[in-house]
């Protein structure tokens, strides 16, 4: 219920940050919803590039790969997402690399090469 309240209150009055902790806290429980939620904000959702930088270290590989996504669906307003994207793609698992990769081409409009 605190979920879908935060959401309606960040649609309504994007400017009023009273939703951020709890829509931090439901990325930082991996709560796959509110990455496509937060996907969806675009410009509005700058406010969720730290948890998610932290995210892309995530123990789990679905966790991971989603982070590097929605960074990238966030496009340039992220370029703070850079330097750990960067470091993403060196991740274990191919998923998140790729991830990573496309997450880079959407922010920096460049194609980019890795493993």
């Amino acid at each position: 219920m605190r979920l879908a309240a935060a959401l309606a209150i960040q649609k309504i009055d994007p400017a009023n940050d009273v939703f951020v902790p709890v829509l931090v806290g439901a990325l930082r429980a991996g709560e796959g919803g509110i990455f496509l939620e937060v996907e969806k904000m675009e410009g509005h959702a700058k406010w969720t590039v730290p948890t998610l930088n932290r995210l892309l270290s995530h123990p789990e590989t679905k966790i991971r790969a989603l982070t590097a996504r929605v960074l990238g669906q966030l496009g340039p307003t992220t370029s703070d997402a850079e330097s750990a994207l960067n470091r993403t793609l060196r991740d274990p698992e191919e998923v998140v690399r790729k991830s990573a990769r496309q997450a880079m081409e959407q922010i920096t409009s460049k194609p980019v090469t890795g493993r």
